[in-house]
């Protein structure tokens, strides 16, 4: 193949405090280190194209206990997001290693699926105001998909 395009880190992460995320990364990027090295042996001259995940999480049906987990889970994807720059970004000479930052390319409002009946943001919450939560997080809707597609349409192009 002459492009081989690898979205990773999501899953990876998304469980880790902040303060595990090094160690965590430590194996991920050892492995993918891996990955790359066998897929340059197999082809020499293939570019890979790592696509940066999301790095906010969507919501949960319960509001009280999920927003705890979800400060916590973004900001270990946020510290995971930064580790992949600071170790990959300008290796694309060296390496064929391209950066594709698919994660900001989802738009926060049409590239998420919403749950249809909205939640107030805690139980006993007098006010008017609901939270629209997101469904499936942090996976996008199909638009979600689309947007990552284009942003990495545009990669594609870019190195022809």
């Amino acid at each position: 193949p002459d492009i081989v395009t690898v979205m990773l880190g999501t899953n990876d992460f998304n469980a880790n405090t902040p303060a595990s995320i090094d160690a965590t990364f430590a194996t991920w990027k050892s492995q993918f280190e891996t990955m790359a090295s066998s897929i340059h042996t197999d082809s020499p001259n293939a570019k890979i194209a790592l696509m940066i995940s999301p790095s906010v999480w969507g919501g949960s049906n319960d509001v009280i206990d999920s927003i705890t987990f979800n400060a916590r889970y973004n900001a270990a994807m946020w510290r995971a997001r930064k580790l992949v720059i600071d170790n990959f970004d300008g290796r694309e000479v060296s390496d064929k290693i391209y950066l594709v930052d698919s994660g900001s390319a989802i738009d926060p409002i049409y590239g998420f699926t919403f749950i249809d009946i909205p939640e107030k943001p805690f139980s006993d919450y007098a006010g008017t105001e609901i939270i629209k939560l997101q469904n499936n997080s942090p996976h996008p809707s199909t638009e979600g998909y689309y947007q990552i597609g284009v942003r990495l349409a545009g990669f594609i192009q870019s190195i022809r």
